[in-house]
Formats: C-alpha cells, structure tokens, sequence
C-alpha cells in the first residue's frame, strides 16, 4: 500500500493540542519536527561542531510540523479533506500557526484529480446510489442518485461516518420533514435528505467554500430551489446562530467530537421537540463523552451504529 506525507506546519504550544484532533479523526504515529528540540539539540552538543549552516538555521527558526501518513486509498482521501475541515476550523485561533498543509506525494492540483482513481457509483444503505460527475456509465438498480463534484475541499461521502449518517437518514427522514446540517461541507446529507422527501434543507458550515460548492451539488441534483447554504463560526458567531434559524425536524452533525459537543446545547434549541439529531464524525474512544453530553443537554440517544472505529449516534428531542 503506498502512502501520502502529509506535513502541517504550527507552533510549538499547538503541537499536543493539534495531535489531539488528529487523533480525532483516526489519525496517530505522527512525527513532530520541532525548533525547539532542534535548537536544544545544539546547544547540548556544541563540542561536535566547528560550523554550523547559516541556511539551515534560518530554515529551521521557525519550523515546526506534524506530519502524518496517509494511506493512498479512497479512504485516505476522504480523510485529507476532513482533515482540512478541522484545520479550517483551528485557523481561527492564533495559536496554532499558520496550519498550511502540504504534501510530498501530491501537488495542489493533484488533489482533486486523484479522486478518479478510486470513487465511482458508490451504493450507500438500502436507496442512495452517489455518483462523480466524471462518471457516465452506470446502473442504478433502482436506487436513488445522488450526482456529486467533490472537487479539492470536501469529501465523496464514501467515508464510514458519512455512510451511517445517511443511512440513518433513510430511516429517520420523512416526507416534507425540515432538515438542518451542520459542518455541510459539499452539501451530502442535506441533498440527500431533500433527494429522500425532505421539504427544505438548511445547510451550515464555516468553510466559506462550502456555499458554492454544496449549492453546485444541490443543482447537480435538482434540489436548489428547497436548499440554502450558511458559512460561518456557528460556536462563537450568535447572528449566524439567529439567521440559520429553528425548527428543524432532522439536525444532522458530522463534524469531530469537541465540536459536536460545544454545539449540543444550541442543536438541541434549533431541532423541533420529538425531533432527531444524526451525529458522527466520533472515534470510538470519544464515544462516551459525546453521549454523556448529549443525554445531558437533554436528547436521548435511541441509536448507537459503529463502523471501523467510528460512531454515529441518533437521538431525539424528549424535553429536559
């Protein structure tokens, strides 16, 4: 199995806290260059060097990466863009640095072609069928298509916890239920959702890609005029909370365990009372933190699906 180098660039005080969100998403065995331990390296062991390389210490000054591998899979790509997502997301606090990412195996352009090696029709439970634009040859077997451009930020929804939530969707969305999907990205379970008889779709996501791309995708599939798309900081941004509005019969969130849980207490005020919220996005060993959280902001968790380390959780809205 061939595998990518991912390197992230950060600070030294970011580095066990960014780790601890790659670990979030599956990832561990990473690698930390640190200037820190490399400037401590030398101090210790003056008495092996005559000279020392001007360059190199500039190149170092201010360097310090995580990196991690990826396997060279469709799996592994699905996971470059949700890492992307997180890395999104932590740019927002200065002290993680820079968080540029990048890759020894694959330029910037690669990204969105190295798709078509591995995603093709794709069936996903018992209904949804997802297809790649690129693709044009096919049999539905008498599934419902879901036509999707990943393009280079968001995912294919091949990835286990995008699987269980829209097979959980299936179960749990009906006829011109209202529909709320948090952390959006390129629109998947929102689309699908309106695909499956959902009246209207609101979709949410702070990438500020995310509104373009989704809303392709709703068009992709016809669903445009039942669906709108929010980009913003739904854990610090109250306007954006007020504008995406309430009274949603079906919350979806497949994003990362600290998120779902600083969110809870707001998705618990957004979904309509006998109402469902689909998370995932959880690694097994956060499992039980979400659910404690969730049971205590007041959802009772009526469905508990696992897939090679990932959890998706239903619950409903009972009332405190």
């Amino acid at each position: 199995m061939q595998y990518i180098k991912l390197a992230i660039e950060t600070t030294s005080e970011a580095v066990e806290p960014l780790c601890g969100a790659l670990m979030d998403l599956g990832l561990g065995g990473f690698e930390i260059e640190d200037r820190a331990d490399f400037l401590e390296f030398l101090e210790n062991h003056k008495h092996l060097y005559d000279y020392i390389d001007e360059e190199l210490m500039n190149r170092v000054a201010n360097a310090v990466r995580v990196i991690v591998y990826i396997s060279d899979t469709a799996e592994g790509m699905e996971t470059v863009n949700r890492l992307k997502d997180i890395l999104a997301e932590l740019r927002k606090n200065p002290l993680y640095g820079s968080l540029e990412l990048s890759s020894s195996t694959l330029n910037e352009e690669d990204w969105s072609e190295s798709w078509k090696k591995y995603f093709h029709p794709t069936p996903i439970g018992e209904k949804i069928l997802v297809v790649p634009v690129w693709e044009t040859e096919y049999d539905r077997n008498g599934r419902i298509e879901f036509r999707i451009d990943p393009g280079m930020v968001f995912g294919t929804g091949t990835h286990e916890s995008t699987r269980m939530c829209i097979e959980a969707a299936e179960r749990v969305v009906t006829s011109d239920c209202t529909v709320a999907d948090v952390g959006c990205g390129s629109g998947i379970l929102s689309i699908v959702s309106l695909l499956l008889g959902a009246k209207t779709a609101v979709g949410l996501d702070i990438d500020p890609n995310a509104e373009h791309i989704a809303m392709e995708n709703a068009a992709l599939n016809a669903q445009e005029a039942k669906y709108r798309v929010y980009t913003g900081n739904a854990v610090t941004d109250m306007d954006l909370r007020k504008n995406f509005g309430s009274g949603y019969d079906v919350v979806y969130a497949n994003i990362v365990a600290d998120v779902i849980m600083a969110l809870t207490p707001w998705m618990y005020d957004i979904v309509n009372e006998g109402g469902k919220l689909v998370t995932s996005g959880i690694i097994d060993e956060r499992a039980d933190e979400v659910r404690k959280n969730l049971e205590q902001n007041g959802f009772e968790i009526v469905e508990k699906n696992t897939c090679r380390g990932w959890v998706c959780y239903v619950a409903t809205k009972n009332g405190k």
